[in-house]
């Protein structure tokens, strides 16, 4: 009978360390769902996607070449805009631009500009509307990138005419914290 009650015990004392263990465990997880609730929205903000979208209409595409457009303001110090993908949609009006010496939509941090474009001819010399999208590749030295404004301009010798459609340009991207 003591036989009986002591593995009766041992029993009962491997069932108390048993659930000990467990809540330790489920405290753990708790702890650790606590923790990636507090951090991952200081993770998400400086990583999530952000756009913009910005009408360029006649005059502004007739003159964009000496005044480039402001898509998105510069991020501040230490920061950079990586821009992700730039999308253009052609309003057709009356009468399609003459692109005459080529040029297309180039996209730029501030006077560095980036190898994202948009293609004038097919896209603004057309008499109907139009859609067209790149996603981008940039590089350059920091310093010409860091705290730049996201600027779209023409490519080309000369400025494009006789058009009066709009752009509408929507560009995504996200700042990122340069260390």
């Amino acid at each position: 009978m003591q036989e009986s009650t002591t593995k009766k015990n041992e029993e009962k004392g491997t069932l108390i360390r048993f659930r000990k263990m467990r809540e330790k465990s489920n405290m753990r997880k708790v702890l650790v769902v606590l923790m990636a609730v507090w951090l991952a929205p200081a993770l998400v903000a400086q990583t999530s996607m952000q756009s913009a979208t910005v009408t360029l209409n006649s005059a502004q595409l007739q003159h964009l070449k000496a005044a480039p457009v402001q898509l998105v303001a510069a991020p501040g110090s230490g920061k950079l805009l990586n821009l992700v993908s730039v999308v253009g949609q052609y309003k057709a009006g009356a009468s399609a631009y003459t692109v005459g010496n080529g040029g297309d939509f180039i996209a730029a941090l501030g006077n560095a500009p980036l190898n994202i474009r948009l293609n004038a001819a097919g896209f603004i010399d057309q008499a109907s509307n139009h859609v067209q999208f790149n996603s981008p590749s940039g590089l350059g030295s920091q310093s010409s990138m860091e705290n730049q404004p996201l600027m779209i301009l023409n490519s080309g010798s000369a400025e494009w005419t006789d058009g009066d459609g709009s752009v509408i340009v929507t560009v995504y991207y996200t700042v990122v914290d340069l260390q």
